[in-house]
């Protein structure tokens, strides 16, 4: 798996909506479909508590039928990262975990596009 690839997706991903653990998962195995199960969501998992910790995404509690959030700590957000029920599609359209960029994170989305298009 291509780390930076990788980064980019989840970034694309956060910059355009709040985004459920569950559909960084998808993401990662449409870039690699042999990716699947338990070794996706740790990958996934790693990967966002890297960007939580460089800033780059938050994670938040998301309504569906207000469109709100409510952001988490960092040390919260790690704790929901590793529950395992945060990474099953919800049943409710309240208090899911999602995640979504910073400003930072949409900078260094910007900035990873333009390496990865210098570099092909």
């Amino acid at each position: 798996m291509n780390k930076q690839l990788a980064t980019r997706e989840i970034l694309w991903a956060a910059v355009d909506d709040w985004t459920g653990l569950w559909e960084a998962v998808w993401s990662l195995q449409t870039l690699w479909p042999e990716l699947t199960g338990k070794p996706a969501q740790r990958e996934a998992r790693s990967l966002l508590k890297e960007l939580v910790s460089q800033g780059l995404v938050y994670i938040c509690f998301f309504n569906e039928l207000t469109n709100g959030e409510r952001p988490v700590t960092a040390e919260e957000a790690y704790d929901l990262l590793d529950a395992a029920k945060n990474w099953q599609p919800p049943s409710s359209p309240q208090n899911q975990v999602r995640f979504a960029a910073t400003e930072a994170g949409e900078r260094e989305l910007f900035k990873l596009e333009a390496a990865l298009e210098a570099s092909s």
